[in-house]
Order: structure tokens, then sequence, then C-alpha cells
């Protein structure tokens, strides 16, 4: 990408936020590189990216909020540490909410909300992205969103022959798919 290369090999643009780059330097479409603009005014546009659109949306947020961009990976490092995926660096550079507000209503709802409650809030907050790690949040409190499976699934299987008996956890599978249901 040429803007990287421009700030790889010149420091002078690396102040510029991606978005204000072209009000201060021109693409040459014949050299295909990036020139310090002489003349003029120029208005620089950024693609519109929506948030289901995953990695993509990530790397357009860092690159509105990091000056001076000069590869993918200086994207992905925050603070010393590179991240493998854009979402993770979001969220490290701050760009995105954690889920601490998820843990704290998770551990105050399971004193009182049935698994089933648990699993109903758990795929509402999956369906409206409120929720940054899915995955963390589902190993710290999948037992309490299944408390009520293994129970059923039990009963369940002295009334069916056909559900597997063998398969170690099998009331959480069945209470992601559940959730996968919703």
């Amino acid at each position: 990408m040429a803007f990287f290369e421009y700030n790889a090999n010149n420091e002078d643009g690396r102040q510029y936020l991606y978005q204000d780059f072209a009000a201060k330097y021109v693409f040459k479409t014949k050299e295909k590189e990036w020139k310090p603009r002489q003349k003029g005014i120029a208005i620089g546009r950024m693609y519109v990216c929506n948030p289901l659109a995953s990695e993509r949306y990530y790397l357009r947020l860092l690159l509105t909020v990091i000056p001076g961009a000069q590869s993918f990976k200086h994207l992905q490092t925050i603070a010393s540490h590179e991240y493998s995926i854009f979402k993770e660096a979001c969220t490290a550079h701050g760009l995105l909410d954690n889920d601490h507000k998820w843990v704290a209503c998770f551990t105050e709802a399971i004193t009182f909300a049935t698994g089933h409650s648990l699993r109903f809030l758990f795929a509402t907050a999956l369906i409206y992205q409120e929720i940054s790690d899915p995955l963390a949040l589902w190993n710290q409190f999948c037992k309490h969103l299944c408390d009520d499976l293994e129970h059923r699934l039990n009963l369940d299987h002295q009334h069916r022959q056909n559900i597997p008996s063998d398969i170690p956890n099998l009331h959480l599978d069945y209470g992601l798919f559940l959730i996968s249901e919703h």
C-alpha cells in the first residue's frame, strides 16, 4: 500500500492520520506513490465500512486513530506487543469496549436467573454484537448458562435412546445449540 510505503520511507507524513493524508499529499497514479502536495487543497475521503465487515472494519478504525502508519504490522502493534488480528489491536488501543460490564452483568445474574434466561441474555448480546470476546465470556459462565441442561438431557435419555451418552459435556454442546436457536 503506497500510504504505508511513504510513511516507512519518509518522516514528514507520519504526523497525519490516514483520512488527513490527502490534504497534504497527492497520489501520482503513474508512479503509484504519494508526493507532497504543491498547490491547492483536497479533502480526503474514506470508504464507509460496516462493523459486520469484521477485520476490515477494525483496520479502518485503526487507520483513523494511528498517525503515520507504516505497515499492517505497525497498526497491529500497541505498546510493543503485536496482536494477531486488528480487533485485538483495537481493544488494546481502547477503541472497543471490553467485556467487564458483561462479566459484572452475568456475575449478578447467575445468583437469580435460570440457565434459560442466561442463555437468552447471552444470545441477545451476541446478536447485537455487544460482546468483544464471546468465547472468553462463554468459558467463564458456561456452567451457569447450562446448569439446567444436564438434568434435562438425563430425562430425555431415559425416554429416547438416540441421545449419545458418551460425549463429555454434552449439556454444554446442547447449550450452544440452544443459544444458536435464538
